[in-house]
């Protein structure tokens, strides 16, 4: 038998792991109890919300929740889909969809593990990282690294989720690629990304002779090649090259470079550089390695992102309004496409093809798009910009208005509003198209038959802006009772532990 104490220490370890329950979870019924410490339940734990289903208050998710279909993610060669809503909300996304470890079905032998690494488990999801005050800094996406957020690279975090990063040290360890001279007077720039011939841009001399290696695998271009055609030579895995072509878009195996002139005619000669930039800013290990990267900076003694690193300025109006804010929400630069219900609200759905990044930026999304856009005779809203923002950071004199395209999506447990006016837009779109927007009703009966809408004492605006932007809702509240199930389930993990 177990002494009181320790079963005293063990209920006080359960009631931790109860605390860390999704509500949907803590609500089941005792005949049901969570095993926390059991592999399936922490399983089931990782792929359910949690109680910041939205990350961190001071560092929130930023990607569309409940977007449906298809993204498509190059990871290590292969090409891979993921929900389109990935990063929306705390979740373990690479569960089975990170290829191999994650138990994708997709090894060789087509083959599922019993169990996985521990980070395919772990929630996580993207932030933006000029609104991100957690000490644990976040890291710019390996996934999408072409993708935007409002001007600034994509940026995912684990610890707003209350998770530790495993993923990263792991997986996102690299260095930027550059160049060591090994024999010769061939030269190097400050960070070694790009290598010269001897007194480049000057012309060399005859009889030189250089050796030069690069990591295997790194991707080098040529900035400029100028040599004597047939006579002075580079020469890459067993390629040569001379006169005006030099590599370009080459990929290294060995590693190992090599030039030679002769005792003749000179050039202008040669540069090389390497785009190749792999790595975590967060896995640089000093300032030279950081700097190399041209997504990072050197803060105070550590690598971190530039955007996470302050660079958080941008004036460039395609993201919506700076001053007063109003900016454009959604992820610029996914690949794919959605559904839209371009139909009136309340009535017959009418389904249209958008671009999956639809609303990130200030663009005129209808054009081609929109069923009335299509025709010879499309009106004037066609061609005005709008895109999404968020209701409770948008502060025009002009208030957004709630989106039907996606009734059902959600950005920080909000529905989706757009704005015409972040854009410098006049909005026609919306007294044309949509009779049932909140700002169409001209008073508090008709304002108050609209459960998505509010009414301000003067106006008629969606029920967020009147009444929610002081806080982030909750997706899963706690059932009446349910806090009464927790006597009861630690009392059945005592018994199964003293059984």
């Amino acid at each position: 038998m177990q002494s009181f104490l320790q079963v005293i220490a063990m209920s006080g370890a359960f009631a931790v792991a109860y605390a860390r329950l999704p509500h949907k979870l803590r609500a089941q019924s005792t005949s049901n109890a969570v095993n926390f410490f059991r592999y399936e339940h922490r399983k089931e734990v990782a792929l359910t919300r949690g109680p910041h289903p939205y990350g961190d208050p001071t560092c929130p998710c930023v990607a569309f929740d409940n977007l449906q279909g298809d993204l498509w993610i190059k990871i290590d060669g292969k090409t891979v889909a993921y929900p389109a809503e990935t990063g929306s909300t705390c979740h373990a996304w690479d569960y089975l969809h990170y290829p191999r470890q994650c138990n994708t079905g997709t090894d060789d032998d087509f083959a599922r593990n019993a169990t996985y690494p521990d980070w395919c488990l772990q929630q996580w999801c993207y932030v933006d990282p000029c609104n991100c005050a957690l000490p644990a800094p976040p890291k710019v996406s390996k996934y999408m690294p072409d993708s935007i957020y409002q001007g600034k690279a994509l940026y995912y975090s684990y610890a707003t989720c209350g998770e530790t990063d495993q993923w990263t040290a792991q997986h996102n360890a690299g260095k930027a690629a550059y160049f060591e001279v090994v024999k010769g007077q061939c030269t190097l720039n400050e960070d070694a990304t790009c290598v010269f011939s001897p007194n480049y841009p000057e012309k060399y001399e005859n009889n030189q002779k250089c050796e030069i290696m690069g990591p295997p695998g790194a991707v080098i271009q040529t900035n400029s090649f100028e040599t004597e055609h047939g006579f002075d030579f580079m020469t890459i895995d067993g390629l040569e090259y001379h006169g005006g072509k030099g590599p370009n878009e080459v990929m290294l195996k060995s590693g190992k470079i090599e030039w030679y002139s002769d005792g003749w005619v000179t050039a202008k000669g040669w540069k090389l550089c390497t785009e190749t930039q792999e790595g975590a800013c967060v896995m640089q290990p000093d300032e030279v390695h950081c700097k190399r990267l041209d997504k990072c900076s050197w803060l105070d003694g550590k690598c971190l992102g530039k955007e996470a690193a302050g660079a958080c300025k941008i004036d460039d109006p395609i993201w919506g309004s700076q001053d007063p804010p109003c900016q454009c929400i959604g992820i610029d630069g996914l690949e794919g496409d959605v559904l839209a219900n371009t139909g009136p609200v309340g009535g017959r759905e009418k389904l249209a093809k958008y671009p999956m990044d639809v609303g990130a930026k200030c663009k005129s999304w209808d054009a081609a798009h929109h069923p009335d856009c299509t025709g010879p005779a499309a009106p004037e809203w066609c061609l005005q910009k709008w895109c999404y923002v968020s209701p409770c950071n948008c502060k025009l004199t002009t208030p957004p208005k709630l989106s039907g395209y996606f009734p059902t999506v959600y950005h920080q447990g909000k529905p989706l509003y757009y704005s015409y006016a972040t854009c410098g837009e006049q909005d026609e779109y919306t007294a044309e198209k949509v009779p049932n927007a909140c700002v169409n009703q001209k008073d508090s009966y008709a304002c108050g038959k609209l459960p998505k809408c509010a009414w301000t004492g003067k106006e008629c605006l969606g029920k967020d802006l009147v009444e929610t932007c002081h806080g982030l809702p909750d997706p899963f509240p706690l059932r009446a009772g349910a806090s009464s199930l927790m006597p009861c389930a630690a009392l059945l993990m005592l018994l199964a532990v003293n059984a």
